[in-house]
C-alpha cells in the first residue's frame, strides 16, 4: 500500500464521494418499507433503487481502481460509506417483508388476490435486486480483502524449486502459504 493514492483514484474518489453522501442521507430519511400504501412505497424504492444501483457500481469500480490500495484510509472510508447504500437495503428489504407480509395481509378486503399479487410482485422485484447487489458484491468480497493467493504465472508449468526462495521472498503469500499447508501435513501424520 502507498501512503499517497494514484491519481486517478483520488480523482474518481473525489468524483463519487459528494454525491454519495447527498444520497445516502436522502435514504436515510426516507424510508420506503415503512410506506403503507404499496403505490408510494413502489414510487419511493424506484428512486432509492437506482441510487442504490449507481453507488453499489461505484464501490464495485473503486474497489477495482484500488485493488492495491484497499487498506488506505480514504479508500477503506470511501468503500465503508459506499456499503451503506446495500446494507440499508438489505435492512428495509427485512423490515418490509415483515411489516407487509402478504401471507396474511389484505384477508377479509376487497379485491384481497389483487393486493396480495400487487404487493408479491414488489417484494420480489426489491428481492431480485437485494440477490443482485449481493452477487456482484461477493465478487469483490463485499469490499474487503481477499485472502486468496492469486498469483498469475506466464504458462501452467510449475515454478521450479530453484525459484522458490526468489519467489517467497517477493511474494509473502507464497510463503505464507507454503508455511500453512507444511503445518497441516505435519499434523496430519502424526
Amino acid at each position: 500500500m502507498a501512503n499517497k493514492l494514484e491519481l486517478k483514484i483520488k480523482d474518481y474518489i473525489d468524483l463519487i464521494i459528494g454525491p454519495a453522501k447527498k444520497e445516502l442521507k436522502y435514504i436515510e430519511i426516507n424510508d420506503w418499507s415503512s410506506v403503507s400504501e404499496l403505490k408510494s412505497r413502489e414510487s419511493e424504492y424506484d428512486l432509492q433503487a437506482l441510487l442504490n444501483h449507481r453507488n453499489i457500481n461505484a464501490l464495485i469500480k473503486l474497489h477495482g481502481l484500488a485493488k492495491e490500495d484497499l487498506k488506505h484510509p480514504t479508500v477503506k472510508a470511501t468503500m465503508s460509506s459506499l456499503m451503506k447504500f446495500y446494507n440499508t437495503l438489505e435492512e428495509r428489504y427485512s423490515n418490509m417483508e415483515k411489516k407487509f407480509d402478504w401471507t396474511v395481509a389484505f384477508e377479509g378486503e376487497k379485491d384481497e388476490k389483487l393486493k396480495k399479487r400487487a404487493e408479491i410482485e414488489f417484494q420480489s422485484r426489491v428481492l431480485a435486486d437485494l440477490t443482485k447487489h449481493k452477487e456482484n458484491l461477493r465478487k469483490i468480497n463485499f469490499g474487503e480483502e481477499s485472502s486468496e493467493v492469486n498469483i498469475v504465472m506466464h504458462s501452467d508449468t510449475p515454478m521450479p524449486f530453484m525459484m522458490r526462495e526468489a519467489m517467497e521472498d517477493r511474494y509473502v503469500e507464497i510463503a505464507d502459504h507454503m508455511k500453512l499447508k507444511m503445518e497441516n501435513e505435519t499434523e496430519e501424520e502424526d
